[in-house]
Parts: structure tokens; sequence; C-alpha cells
């Protein structure tokens, strides 16, 4: 009789992790950052912050938010 390979169950895709974003939505950028919306979008316009145009969506890449955000003015370091 062959050797039966073993059949690892595949869990449901609502309990897969979901794999690392490396695109953000404007609204989903807003929620990470704690800014909000209409500030990324100003930021989009005066072109301090770059975004991706998908047919009419805006997405702004996770790496061009961190470096958005460590350009940002520091306020007083806490005493």
């Amino acid at each position: 009789m062959p050797k039966r390979k073993a059949i690892t169950p595949e869990l449901p895709k609502t309990l897969r992790p979901a794999p690392p974003r490396v695109a953000l939505s404007v609204g989903d950028a807003a929620e990470s950052t704690g800014l909000s919306k209409s500030t990324l979008y100003n930021c989009m316009k005066a072109g301090t912050l770059k975004y991706i145009k998908a047919g009419s969506r805006r997405l702004i890449t996770v790496a061009e938010l961190e470096s958005f955000l460590a350009r940002l003015p520091q306020g007083p370091e806490a005493a």
C-alpha cells in the first residue's frame, strides 16, 4: 500500500494572518497616524506627502508615511 502524504489542514481565510501592507488608503493612514484625512490631503496637495494614484484611489506607501512623520517638527523634550 502506498504511503499517504500528510495533509495539513489550511486555516480559513478569515483566520489567516494578514500579509503586511505596503500601502494604505488615506483613511487607513489617518487612522494609523492620528492625523486627520484633511491634514493628509492638504499635505498631498502641498507636495509634502507623496502618494500613488490607482484609478480614483490615493494610496500612501508605508515607507513614505514613515518618512513623512520623521520630517515633521519635533516638540520640546519632556523634562
